[in-house]
């Protein structure tokens, strides 16, 4: 492999330091920027408890109801977003679309039963959920 030229290498070194201080900063607890500034920002928006482990299998917060959430986020540049995988275990599937200024520009609340997968097993946020789960 060539070596990365000089303007590549400061921009990585420039995304390593900036997932660094949003890292002490508790905005995020892994390198994934966008899912964690999601589960940060649904926590404070819903009122939500993180999960006590990072990669705690099937929810991502709980409510003061005990229902839990599973929290997904895309931020979207100039391409759609695409689906994701997993099976939602959660009470909920929160999930955020924040545009290029990290603003939310779709967040649903979606019951366990209602949401649906593909025949890969990839949930599909399709325009019937949009429509009916959206809490903007």
């Amino acid at each position: 492999m060539e070596e990365l030229d000089e303007e590549t290498m400061k921009l990585l070194l420039e995304y390593s330091r900036i997932i660094e201080e949003l890292y002490k900063k508790g905005v995020t607890n892994s390198s994934n920027i966008v899912g964690g500034f999601g589960e940060y920002w649904a926590c404070k928006h819903f009122n939500l408890t993180p999960a006590e482990k990072q990669n705690n299998k099937g929810y991502d917060a709980i409510d003061s109801e005990g229902k839990t959430y599973q929290i997904r986020a895309r931020k979207t540049f100039k391409r759609k977003p695409k689906n994701f995988s997993g099976k939602l275990i959660a009470n909920y599937l929160i999930y955020i679309e924040f545009n290029e200024n990290w603003e939310p520009v779709i967040l649903l609340k979606i019951p366990n039963a209602d949401v649906k997968t593909n025949v890969c097993g990839r949930i599909v946020i399709s325009k019937e959920l949009k429509k009916k789960f959206n809490v903007m």
